[in-house]
């Protein structure tokens, strides 16, 4: 059962007023508003702020440094007992201090102290926030003390999820507490809260998102509806469907604050598309995960993420937002490309060729058929599925090589093409658009020469996409060409570097550079037997014992 924020207002009021009740806790997790609910029932029933004293423990160390917060916060609401203890004339710690000497003032203040927050509440915010030297039996000893014989209650204020002492909350329970209340509000009574009275219309897509995510951080919340505001700051909304990203935007933000338990992996948020949830699943035992994480953005209606979470993701781990970027993201989403037509488009295309016996193959190819004009809007896997579905399941090679041609001819034209990133590279795209996407990758970005390559390989100590493809799509004479121009410490470097992955191949990509490498080697060996390079290459090999290694009578 939820205990929403009103039901345990109305229920905290109860407790308070019930005198019985010395020590009650009201728990909860962090940010989900304790310290505002108490200040709302104490606004309600201590209008004067004269019955109540709150006192924070963080970075308390010891009981008496407590007891001196608690004076200290009565002096500062209550005047009267301020002029009553430190009256020249009349003060009582001025005659304490004369009939008891070598006491300090602040001795004189903790012998006070019961008379000064008798038939009080004091409320203790911040235990789990406590200095380490604060013993947790001395709190209890106060707590007890304080309780029994000097008529005053405590509202403890405790934070479950925040609490490193696992024995100190059950030894509180056992030992003091008389009754527990614990807040856990709805998502829209922390978002209510939150927004404070904010009454923007995004607002109504922001509650919505923080319902579905259960979020009920009031605090995390305030910094959704930050970065959401920063975003319509920057970006310039106007005409702008909501449902495009701010779904993506609470999703990301509540991620990064770690606010939603298990929440999806941003390379999944990125990769996902919710039409190839139809189709058939190749797996024998589908992943819990993605399928927990596949209802949480079909719920959230984030169906085919494009750049704009890229952006947001950036800004968050930075700090600083791309604002050419995003303000060319929002115009886009202006036209009829991004209202969500496309996309329903292409998922009932799957469904239906999937799972809709009654539809005929003659129908399925007209479905198919609509989607020729668009092909230039879709994403290269996209392409790649509805081709390889209308061959497989359909049989008309014909049509499927229209997809084909058509996505080629669009390859580079569009927006997001024409900041291609090796975007083909691991993304299972048709060979032949995987093929014309590095050509012009290629353009825009050179490949890697082989120096350069294994240059970078040994400076970074890691690897990427576009050594690996340098290593996978290199040729026996491009080894042959760079060993023969190389020379001294960068050609050792080189070679040195190749032994390494000849002994212990770091990628099972490397192994065509490996091969290639040895080849070329043999080669030179073969056609130059008596060259210095030749020369080099045997004694290199029969050094590290890889002569073998050598095709041919090259020793």
């Amino acid at each position: 059962m939820t205990n929403t924020y009103s039901s345990t207002k109305k229920r905290l009021i109860e407790l308070l007023n019930n005198q019985d009740h010395k020590v009650i806790v009201l728990k909860g997790k962090w940010g989900t508003g304790k310290t505002r609910l108490w200040d709302d029932v104490n606004s309600e029933l201590y209008q004067n702020n004269k019955e109540s004293i709150y006192v924070s423990l963080f970075g308390v160390k010891t009981v008496n440094e407590l007891k001196l917060r608690i004076f200290k916060n009565v002096c500062s609401t209550e005047e009267t007992t301020t002029s009553k203890l430190f009256d020249t004339g009349s003060g009582v710690l001025k005659g304490f201090l004369k009939r008891f000497s070598g006491y300090s003032i602040e001795d004189g203040v903790l012998l006070w102290l019961p008379d000064v927050v008798k038939n009080k509440l004091i409320v203790i915010d911040d235990i789990e926030r406590k200095h380490k030297s604060l013993d947790i039996d001395e709190l209890m000893g106060m707590l007890d003390e304080y309780s029994e014989n000097h008529k005053t209650r405590f509202l403890i204020l405790l934070n479950t999820d925040k609490l490193n002492e696992g024995d100190v909350w059950a030894s509180l329970h056992e030992k003091v507490v008389d009754v527990e209340l614990t807040l856990d509000p709805l998502p829209s009574e922390s978002f209510d809260i939150a927004a404070d009275g904010n009454t923007e219309t995004y607002l109504t897509e922001t509650k919505n998102a923080v319902a579905i995510l259960k979020i009920n951080n009031i605090r995390v919340i305030r910094k959704i509806i930050n970065t959401i505001a920063y975003v319509i700051k920057e970006g310039g909304i106007e005409d702008v469907p909501t449902s495009n990203w701010i779904p993506s935007t609470v999703l990301l933000t509540a991620s990064h604050y770690r606010a939603i338990n298990n929440p999806p992996p941003f390379e999944y948020i990125k990769s996902y598309n919710s039409w190839r949830e139809v189709l058939p699943k190749k797996e024998e035992q589908p992943n819990p995960n993605e399928l927990s994480w596949n209802k949480l953005l079909r719920d959230l209606g984030i169906n085919n993420p494009d750049e704009f979470e890229n952006i947001l993701f950036e800004y968050l781990q930075s700090g600083l937002l791309n604002t050419a970027e995003l303000k060319a993201k929002f115009e886009e989403y202006k036209t009829n490309d991004y209202s969500g037509v496309i996309s329903n488009q292409i998922r009932s295309f799957f469904e239906n060729v999937y799972w809709n016996p009654h539809k005929s193959e003659d129908e399925l190819l007209d479905m198919a058929k609509e989607l020729l004009p668009i092909v230039s809007k879709l994403k290269y896997r996209t392409v790649t599925s509805i081709i390889s579905t209308i061959e497989e399941e359909l049989g008309n090679f014909a049509l499927a090589q229209q997809f084909l041609e058509n996505c080629l001819d669009s390859i580079g034209n569009s927006f997001e093409q024409k900041k291609l990133k090796i975007i083909a590279y691991g993304d299972k795209c048709h060979p032949e658009i995987s093929r014309k996407l590095h050509e012009i990758e290629n353009l825009i970005n050179p490949p890697l020469t082989l120096v350069e390559t294994v240059e970078r390989i040994i400076v970074n100590s890691s690897w990427g996409e576009k050594e690996r493809f340098a290593l996978q799509n290199s040729t026996i004479e491009q080894y042959e060409n760079t060993l023969k121009q190389m020379e001294n410490y960068p050609l050792s470097r080189f070679m040195t570097q190749h032994k390494q992955w000849i002994i212990n191949p770091y990628d099972e990509n490397f192994r065509k550079g490996v091969d290639n490498f040895i080849a070329a080697c043999s080669k030179i060996c073969l056609d130059e037997p008596n060259s210095r390079l030749s020369k080099i290459i045997r004694r290199f090999f029969d050094d590290n014992e890889l002569a073998e290694k050598l095709c041919g009578d090259v020793s």
